[in-house]
């Protein structure tokens, strides 16, 4: 199916959940604004799975749609957004998409591995240790797995392991354990 399509499919069923939650009586023991809520949730749930938003627009979306539909105060929809976890969060993902970004980490891994002999046991080795320097500056896993992946798997190109074999999955498997 066209991924345009699937997009629409999701926003529209999405949008019938929240209106659904909106519209219908609760049952016995649930109050409207709960409801509501739930129905936001279940909206914004819907929403990534079809990727019609991403994630964080989704959760924006439904932060705001419990506000303005009052099933929560603004204080408490947006709580989440305003300790010192958050702010502190927000800056680590910032520098580590900086680095990122840089080559930075790209190229204190490739210079840590050249102190590490040209060999699988070697590179397995210098792989680890990279990561276990790489990994700290990084916070999101999604990243490290993504810019050492590919290290792993030029390095195991170059030593001339084929894809799929146990030295090729040994240096992939390496990184993770840094």
């Amino acid at each position: 199916m066209n991924k345009s399509i699937m997009k629409l499919v999701g926003l529209v069923a999405g949008a019938a959940v929240i209106a659904a939650s909106i519209l219908i009586t609760p049952p016995e023991g649930l109050t409207h604004e709960a409801l509501v809520a739930i129905g936001w949730l279940l909206g914004a749930i819907v929403w990534m799975i079809f990727d019609t938003f991403e994630d964080y627009v989704a959760m924006l979306a439904m932060c705001s749609g419990w506000v303005v539909c009052g099933a929560a105060p603004t204080a408490v929809a947006f709580s989440t957004f305003s300790n010192n976890t958050w702010l502190l969060l927000v800056g680590a993902l910032a520098i580590g998409a900086g680095a990122s970004k840089s080559g930075l980490l790209r190229r204190i891994t490739l210079l840590m591995l050249k102190t590490f002999p040209a060999t699988h046991k070697g590179q397995y080795y210098g792989l680890i240790a990279s990561g276990l320097v790489v990994g700290p500056l990084i916070p999101s896993t999604t990243a490290k797995g993504a810019i050492l992946g590919q290290i792993a798997a030029s390095i195991s190109d170059t030593l001339g392991f084929e894809r799929g074999t146990r030295a090729s999955a040994g240096l992939f498997a390496a990184f993770f354990i840094g």
